[in-house]
């Protein structure tokens, strides 16, 4: 080629927008493939995804309006998009809004930004476009034409005296100010070119790249990517972050773009985004590389915003649809940020204990729960507390826990004794050496109404030498798994549960009596004990733990208490703890023991801790667990589901761990013995319940857990194996009910048998880690040779003597 050649090439270059654009095209040579995502030449368009058209009763209050239309087909339609196709989009739709806001507000970027001469106006990219629904005038006469033909759901939209909500979607799609802040875009038409003026601002910011998402493909979607693409700008689709009324529909949607646009994952515009490769920022410039055949970016500027791209990227979630999707993994004990968890200042630690003082608390107790669920505390003297923080005000930063380095515990006693007594089992590896030191949460601080000289703190355990989360510490375990599942999956959960345990008296032949024979839901036992659950339901509201209901179980004396659903699932966790000690206190003062014993009569019910599960997104308290009809579960809740089941057989040492434990499994118990799952049956292991007051599937419930278990680890355990089913999008396998022609999956018969399925689960043991999976099989193992031959009374005196 000459040099007159490449004039001529050079001529032909096509420059988009305008003459300042850095966008070059050259006619029959370059393709979209060429033209990458860059940062600072790109702008998130997220399309109509507000609580009007992405909340299911929004909908549903709608299509009751449109009975009259013929061949209205959108409710079966509607089911598609709240079961289906909403779940699998949003989640996606949330990463691509944080990553492009944490692009957007990168430290790194933006002092850059300030140490040249350009001003922030003329530092385009990595921006954030929400438009919706919403006229300009009250009774909506603005709206198009088409919307005015096209029922009450459109021909009713958001509007000034009604304006656009999205309270039911995560807050990560909610129009944000924070930082350089999002551009929001009322529209009134399918199109956003045609009823918004989204093409005089992106010229404006010299935006020549947009990637959608929202809703609906086919429509909506499909008419802004069109004009877009005829209006000069590179289109990109993030296919699994948009959302149609049918697979059809959503098929024929992306079809109809493919002249238009890059068809594109989620994954693949974030790996894009995030690429080592786009480092050049607002600065940067794009043109075709007739060399190489691809694009590459220029670096006129904000060199340094390499730096924290590879640091974003690290944080997204790879989601795959096949089976060998790489496992997830939570942060590393080492690297941890506990301060999130205890990081307080001192003068207000002070305060705290001033008025514990006050309030005539002699003694702040420091708790933590060891792997096998004993409860180890010490106490230090409020006074002593005071004092030694006056004396170390001046030394220790304001900005960590003054409390901190108060409390050490042995590492075997966190981690290599067991159940019945403080016996180290050598097989954990573990000696006398070192010690975990407890680094409390003050947020856990309660005073002890039956102890009212006494006041607890929960806490983490830390290496006395590294300060490092120790991987023995199962409350920091159940932390970083919750981080993981709102940092990395998008969801949090709401947790409810069912605590059972019996009351009996000891005569002086230390002979075990239980308080009555009454019956499930039977008055006898209220009416008796009335003295005992009033104060228990005073005790506990004094600690800030509520009570849903109480009643009367299926055996002698025994008693069920259920807290409500929780979206602080760690404070769940912690109330259980609490209201188990608050029990065994008000049923010694009223001459009592409260046992909590998995199976205390041999041939009566056995008492469990029924744990109920719900999903919602991060930051939202909405339920997204249930369907779009009544009955049934969402895709996200089906893989969730099927998660647990996958694991359920290694589960079950984790949550049902001792040999009592396992005698409640079998025909009969109400509990199950076989891996399934169905709607209302309380003889399946995992029951979907209905919700008595909406009638429509709401949670599950998981019923093989007993007050033996360490309810951290297990509620980590289970949660995990849950976000595994997310993480995989596994397929829900059929209700049990729909499996009578095939032999059952029987569950583990033993302990030792759901050990060995522990150990070659992958998941969980990589979730536990090296150490404490050696120590947790080790004692359990030991445990169940020394309790195997244990009878019903043994087990009892040896609970309550402890």
């Amino acid at each position: 080629m000459t040099a007159g050649d490449d004039d001529d090439e050079e001529q032909q270059e096509m420059f988009l927008h305008s003459s300042t654009s850095m966008l070059k095209v050259k006619p029959g040579i370059s393709v979209r493939s060429d033209f990458q995502l860059v940062p600072s030449a790109t702008a998130l368009l997220i399309i109509d995804v507000q609580d009007h058209l992405s909340s299911s009763a929004s909908i549903a209050h709608a299509e009751e309006q449109e009975v009259d239309e013929e061949d209205d087909d959108s409710s079966t339609n509607s089911a598609y998009l709240f079961t289906t196709s909403l779940p699998r989009a949003i989640p996606n739709m949330v990463k691509l809004a944080s990553t492009m806001r944490g692009l957007r507000e990168c430290p790194t970027r933006q002092s850059c930004k300030s140490n040249s001469s350009s001003n922030t106006k003329d530092t385009p990219g990595c921006e954030v476009i929400i438009t919706f629904l919403q006229s300009h005038t009250p009774d909506c006469r603005d709206i198009s034409l088409d919307y005015k033909l096209s029922g009450p759901k459109l021909c009713n939209i958001p509007n000034p005296a009604n304006i656009a909500t999205f309270s039911t979607l995560p807050i990560e799609l909610h129009p944000s100010s924070v930082g350089r802040g999002d551009i929001i875009l009322p529209k009134t038409s399918c199109s956003v070119f045609q009823s918004t003026n989204l093409r005089y601002i992106l010229n404006n910011l010299n935006i020549q790249q947009l990637v959608v998402c929202g809703q609906l493909t086919d429509e909506c979607i499909m008419s802004a990517v069109r004009d877009g693409a005829d209006l000069g700008f590179l289109m990109t689709v993030v296919e699994d972050a948009c959302a149609a009324l049918s697979l059809e529909d959503h098929k024929r949607g992306i079809l109809g773009m493919k002249g238009f646009a890059r068809i594109m994952s989620c994954q693949q515009v974030l790996d894009e985004l995030t690429s080592q490769h786009h480092d050049g920022g607002a600065g940067g410039r794009i043109h075709h590389d007739s060399s190489k055949g691809q694009q590459r970016e220029e670096h006129l500027g904000d060199k340094k915003y390499a730096a924290v791209l590879p640091a974003v990227k690290d944080q997204l979630l790879h989601h795959e649809h096949d089976p060998e999707t790489p496992l997830l993994s939570v942060s590393c004990p080492s690297s941890w940020n506990h301060n999130s968890v205890s990081q307080r200042i001192g003068g207000i630690e002070e305060a705290i204990l001033n008025t514990l003082l006050n309030a005539n608390v002699e003694f702040l107790r420091f708790a933590s729960i060891d792997i096998v669920n004993n409860m180890r505390v010490k106490a230090i003297p409020v006074t002593s507390l005071i004092q030694s923080l006056n004396g170390e005000m001046s030394v220790i930063t304001p900005t960590l826990s003054m409390l901190n380095g108060r409390v050490c515990i042995s590492k075997a006693s966190m981690a290599a004794v067991t159940c019945y007594g403080d016996n180290v089992v050598p097989e954990t590896g573990l000696d006398t050496k070192d010690v975990l030191v407890l680094e409390p949460d003050i947020g856990t601080l309660k005073i002890l109404p039956y102890s009212p000289k006494s006041a607890i703190l929960f806490g983490t355990l830390h290496d006395q030498r590294t300060g490092h989360l120790s991987p023995f510490c199962t409350r920091g375990l159940l932390a970083r798994v919750l981080e993981t599942a709102q940092e990395k999956v998008g969801v949090g959960f709401a947790v409810g549960v069912e605590i059972e345990f019996c009351l009996i008296k000891l005569n002086g032949e230390g002979n075990v009596i239980p308080i009555d024979e009454s019956f499930f839901a039977g008055s006898t036992l209220l009416n008796d004990q009335e003295a005992f659950i009033s104060e228990l339901h005073s005790y506990l509201q004094k600690q800030g733990i509520q009570i849903e209901i109480v009643h009367s179980e299926s055996a002698p004396g025994q008693m069920e208490v259920v807290l409500p659903h929780n979206l602080d699932v760690m404070k769940l966790a912690d109330h259980i703890v609490l209201t188990r000690e608050t029990i065994k206190a008000c049923a010694k003062h009223h001459g009592m023991r409260a046992v909590f014993s998995p199976k205390p009569y041999e041939d009566k019910a056995g008492s469990g801790v029924h744990l109920h599960l719900s999903l919602r997104y991060r930051h939202s308290t909405a339920n997204i667990f249930c369907g779009a009809s009544p009955d049934a579960i969402s895709e996200i809740g089906q893989s969730f589901l099927e998660g647990i089941l996958s694991h359920l057989k290694a589960l079950l040492s984790l949550t049902i761990p001792t040999t009592k434990s396992f005698s409640r499994i079998g025909k009969g118990c109400w509990t199950g013995y076989a891996v399934g799952w169905k709607i209302e049956e309380k003889e399946s292991p995992l029951r979907v319940c209905i919700d008595l007051r909406s009638r429509r599937i709401t949670n599950v419930e998981f019923k093989m857990v007993d007050n033996t278990c360490n309810v951290y680890l297990a509620l980590a355990s289970i949660l995990w194996s849950g976000i595994d089913g997310i993480h995989k999008n596994m397929v829900l396998r059929s209700s049990a009910d729909n499996q009578d022609a095939c032999a059952p999956d029987l569950l583990p018969e033993t302990l030792i048998d759901s050990l060995d399925y522990l150990v070659s689960d992958e998941l969980l043991s990589s979730l536990l880690g090296g150490d404490l999976l050696r120590s947790y099989v080790a004692i359990r193992r030991n445990e169940f040779e020394v309790t195997k031959n244990q009878n019903n009374l043994e087990a009892i005196l040896s609970e309550v003597s402890r």
